[in-house]
């Protein structure tokens, strides 16, 4: 009787131990600095703190809120402005942590028709590059355009990828501009002196300059409304990491910040790395909150070029949660 009574604890205690050693899977969109938050919570050790283990796992575009809804990924970070195509389309998701403030793409021309392309009303007829259809950029780009009075329909649109593919394909002219992340910008600029920058709403300005918003939430940690009733106490410890992460940023210097990054966020241009950085961690939230009228101006901002968004009743309330951010800030 006591040796079977021990068998059974010991397959207690083994089923236990595998339960806790589950990993979290959080997706992530490749090659952009602009996630760099959640892979720097992984490496200051904050995720470990908190009794988990996170795994991080690639996708592209829309692809990262079809993870979360397939339940490939537990979360996800990505631009906030998802959350609401997601909505239009019945797949609704919840930021639960926000990581930016302002936008980080940009609207550029590459070096060889920049004399000629000096504004957004000359793109009219060009081929533009972005990272894929169906991405948040797509709608980013449309809503650029549409300032100036025309569609995508005017354009020829190419899907050339993120980081390294894109800069290769404005720096040897492949498309005459293209939407790039600011954390491939820096690299480009270097590398072909000459583009043209026609859009850039890196800084907290630039946003304002744009969008008309003092506050855009973008980068967000996220998950689906189902994922976060049932897993209340591992979205707490996710945001309590992500939180405590935003505070050590912010009593650190680029440079610092930069040291503790995996090596795909450093590349041999030490000064385009923190250059990039410096933009991006002044424009990241103060402390994760989802800020007053945040959700309302985004989707303004989306419905603005997207007829799903703007044809569909969407709850603002189901797009995000403090909740979290809240409990842990306590």
């Amino acid at each position: 009787m006591r040796r079977w009574a021990a068998g059974v604890l010991a397959l207690l205690l083994a089923g236990c131990g595998s339960a806790k050693e589950k990993p979290i899977h959080i997706g992530v969109a490749p090659g952009l600095t602009e996630s760099f938050l959640v892979f720097l919570a992984r490496e200051l050790g904050y995720f470990r703190d908190e009794g988990l283990d996170v795994a991080f796992d690639e996708f592209q575009g829309a692809h990262l809120i079809e993870s979360l809804v397939t339940g490939s990924s537990d979360a996800a970070y990505v631009t906030f402005r998802n959350t609401f195509l997601a909505a239009a389309h019945g797949r609704p998701v919840k930021s639960f942590f926000l990581g930016a403030e302002t936008l980080s793409a940009m609207l550029v021309v590459c070096e060889k028709k920049a004399a000629q392309l000096r504004r957004v009303e000359n793109l009219k007829g060009t081929t533009i590059g972005m990272a894929g259809f169906g991405t948040a950029q797509q709608e980013y780009l449309q809503y650029i355009l549409s300032r100036s009075g025309f569609t995508l329909a005017d354009v020829t649109l190419v899907a050339y990828g993120t980081g390294p593919s894109a800069i290769a394909a404005l720096q040897y002219g492949k498309v005459d501009a293209g939407i790039i992340n600011g954390s491939a910008f820096a690299i480009l600029r270097r590398r072909a002196p000459g583009v043209r920058v026609l859009v850039d709403p890196r800084t907290r300005q630039g946003t304002r300059d744009l969008t008309g918003l003092d506050t855009f939430p973008d980068w967000a940690l996220a998950s689906t409304a189902a994922w976060l009733e049932r897993d209340p106490s591992v979205a707490r410890k996710l945001t309590n990491a992500m939180v405590r992460t935003l505070r050590w940023v912010r009593a650190h210097t680029a440079e610092e910040v930069r040291d503790r990054l995996p090596v795909q966020f450093r590349t041999e241009d030490k000064e385009a790395d923190l250059e990039t950085l410096r933009i991006i961690i002044e424009g990241a939230s103060k402390d994760g909150r989802m800020p007053p009228g945040g959700p309302e101006g985004v989707r303004s901002f989306v419905a603005a070029t997207n007829g799903d968004v703007r044809n569909t009743k969407i709850d603002l309330a189901a797009t995000y949660t403090n909740q979290f951010v809240d409990e842990v800030s306590k």
